[in-house]
């Protein structure tokens, strides 16, 4: 069995996986059995389901695929670029010591750093663009009372 309780002396706890949890809530299993028996041995310790801390700074690139990869190489790289990528991916797939999404990821990145960018704007870009759409709309309505006037 792989899904185990943990004893925590320092912080009093007894720390079980989602899936031992899962497991313990029925009586005839042996992950019950475990738990009561950590908890007659610990009657002053917590019972606590354990959870995986996430990296809330990570950087994900949704939708930067191979093919997608492929395709900004063809329209803004060059033919080496693209020979570079393909025999990456190549030795990806027939070593098991090869490149990685991961490493391939980075190679792009590095050598396109303007496809990081990619839908996200600076703040002031985004205040900038606000204030001009703002500025038009103000110039459009003094444009269409001039005319209306003129017209009348």
């Amino acid at each position: 069995m792989r899904n185990t309780i943990i004893r925590d002396d320092v912080n009093k706890q007894l720390l079980m996986t989602r899936t031992f949890a899962k497991l313990s809530m029925d009586i005839r299993s042996e992950e019950y059995q475990l738990l009561q028996t950590a908890r007659r041995d610990y009657p002053n310790y917590e019972v606590v389901a354990r959870t995986i801390r996430r990296n809330s700074d990570k950087k994900t690139y949704h939708g930067l695929t191979y093919a997608y990869m492929e395709k900004y190489i063809e329209l803004c790289g060059n033919d080496e670029q693209l020979e570079e990528l393909n025999g990456m991916r190549l030795i990806g797939e027939c070593h098991t010591r090869g490149f990685s999404y991961a490493t391939i990821k980075k190679w792009f990145l590095k050598t396109f750093p303007e496809v990081e960018k990619f839908g996200t704007y600076d703040v002031e870009e985004l205040e900038n663009t606000e204030t001009t759409t703002e500025e038009k709309t103000t110039e459009e309505k003094t444009t269409d009372t001039v005319n209306t006037e003129t017209a009348a």
